[in-house]
């Protein structure tokens, strides 16, 4: 095996009063993204136990070693291609989806509230894509962040100028959804969370295929058929997002762990029903085709099986 070999890339990113020199290190058995960190003090443990089990999540786990006295971080990126390869040849529909994925999984990391979204890696060529399952994974690092308004505004800026990057690859955006997450949603983001919901509902008014007419009348529920049973969604908004976060979704699902706070949104639209994942851990199907997070919604029909994590639906329009 030969010898491990770095780039010649070298890039500085601020926390805070810390400064991290990072490098791509690549080995002849695969790929790591690897980061000194100089002042072992602002290494936070805490963060780097949770970040071992967040890929589902769309963050690469974590592991580190000592290296001179310094402290290595180590990402394993064998498989997975930067997005500063891919975007590139991204059409409109990839660049919709993948925006939506990114945001939803630095929303995810703001919400569980173990890391500071500052921690992520606003940089294309630390964001990557696992191209046999179109699943996108973020690289944060753990260290201590202080919570300062200034540094959450810089890396908010960094953040959107890196997705309006990814825009301006495709081309063509004067007009179409793309004008829409462009100047609508991305550049009047003052806020993580606006940025979030702004995309949630530019997703929501886009569901795929054509609508027919039909009895705007229906209303939607989903009958639980797997255990522990005996339980039901009644879908009774035009907007109806399922998850565990009490007071932060309209069905709540919180008698299982696999459920994510925000797992999955249903939109009623001329009198049809679509269901979109909203980037949760382990996934949204329907009759058993998993949805890729933050896709565009899919339409569900009376009948359908809708899967959540563990959890087995039945739709039924009443």
């Amino acid at each position: 095996m030969s010898e491990n070999k770095f780039s010649d890339k070298f890039q500085k990113n601020i926390f805070a009063d810390s400064m991290m020199e990072i490098k791509m290190k690549r080995k002849q058995d695969g790929q790591y993204a690897a980061f000194m960190l100089d002042d072992i003090s602002q290494f936070y443990m805490t963060g780097y136990k949770i970040l071992r089990k967040q890929e589902s999540r769309g963050l690469l786990p974590c592991f580190k070693e000592k290296y001179n006295g310094r402290l290595k971080l180590l990402y394993p990126i064998g498989g997975l291609t930067p997005l500063s390869y891919d975007a590139v040849s991204w059409k409109e529909k990839d660049v919709r989806e993948n925006i939506g994925q990114m945001i939803s999984i630095v929303h995810d990391l703001m919400e569980n509230g173990f890391l500071q979204p500052e921690a992520v890696q606003p940089d294309l060529d630390f964001m990557f894509i696992d191209k046999t399952c179109s699943r996108i994974y973020l690289i944060a690092l753990p260290v201590n962040v202080a919570p300062e308004i200034t540094a959450a505004q810089e890396w908010l800026a960094e953040f959107k100028r890196t997705l309006l990057s990814i825009i301006g690859f495709c081309g063509g955006t004067d007009d179409g959804t793309l004008a829409v997450l462009k100047n609508k949603v991305i550049r009047q983001a003052q806020s993580l969370e606006a940025l979030c919901d702004g995309m949630n509902r530019m997703m929501a008014r886009e569901p795929s295929g054509k609508s027919e007419k039909t009895d705007a009348r229906k209303n939607m529920r989903l009958v639980l058929v797997s255990p522990p049973g005996n339980f039901n969604l009644e879908v009774n908004k035009p907007e109806f997002t399922v998850g565990k976060l009490r007071g932060g979704v309209d069905g709540l699902i919180d008698f299982t762990p696999t459920v994510s706070r925000k797992h999955c949104q249903i939109t009623h639209r001329d009198g049809r029903f679509y269901i979109q994942d909203l980037g949760s851990a382990n996934y949204t199907y329907i009759n058993n085709v998993m949805l890729s997070p933050m896709q565009s919604p899919v339409e569900i029909k009376e009948g359908d099986s809708v899967r959540l994590a563990e959890l087995e639906f039945k739709v039924q329009f009443v």
